[in-house]
């Protein structure tokens, strides 16, 4: 390891979730939990790969440093542009949804929109990305096998790992919003799945008729 670089290995509590392909649709089905701290790393990730596809960028010394360098979303932040340029434009979404969430008023803003907003003015060229021209590539599924969907669908798939028993745990929308309705719905469903079937109630044993036996008189 290179004296000066930040390396933090893989782990899947680190991740953006990628619950739409639409920013502001991811933003506002996430958990209140996760609007802070995917805002956060959100911006970590980008400055991330600032620092690696632009190492003497004049900026810098405004970034965080580097963290998260080998985790799989991080590497597909700093993949291609369109993939830098989506992490913004959920940062913004976050930002917003932070605000609205916790009650913040559009003269607050979050210390790490700041460097987001920094590197938006300072996005690099395409051409110093891994693959120039590519577009949106797929998106890491950062998530145990179990939740990721034979089609490879990356919302399919964040959904069912935002469902998990994990997740369950630490989920809630208490902030100024409601769960989403793919999510409620889920629950909704899996419990009359998994509710207990009422034990059968024992037959009672049918009452047999006393044969009365008639005498004949003598």
């Amino acid at each position: 390891m290179k004296s000066g670089h930040h390396v933090i290995l893989f782990t899947v509590t680190m991740n953006l979730f990628i619950l739409s392909l639409i920013p502001t649709e991811a933003a506002e089905a996430y958990m209140d939990k996760h609007v802070n701290k995917i805002l956060l790393e959100a911006v970590q990730m980008l400055c991330t790969a600032m620092h690696v596809l632009v190492p003497d960028t004049p900026i810098k010394d405004a970034l965080y440093k580097q963290a998260h360098l080998n985790h799989p979303v991080s590497i597909w932040v700093r993949m291609s542009r369109d993939n830098f340029i989506w992490t913004l434009d959920l940062v913004e979404a976050l930002h917003e949804e932070w605000r609205f969430r916790y009650g913040h008023p559009e003269t607050k803003f979050h210390r790490s929109y700041d460097v987001a907003q920094l590197l938006r003015r300072n996005v690099p060229r395409d051409d110093l990305f891994p693959c120039p021209r590519a577009g949106l590539t797929p998106f890491a599924l950062a998530m145990p096998d179990e939740y990721k969907a034979r089609s490879g669908n990356a919302v399919e798939s964040y959904k069912a790992y935002y469902m998990s028993p994990e997740k369950q745990r630490i989920a809630t929308w208490k902030k100024n919003r409601t769960a989403p309705e793919w999510y409620t719905h889920s629950q909704s469903h899996s419990d009359s799945v998994t509710q207990p079937k009422q034990p059968k109630q024992p037959k009672q044993p049918k009452q047999t008729k006393q044969s009365t036996t008639r005498t004949k008189n003598k």
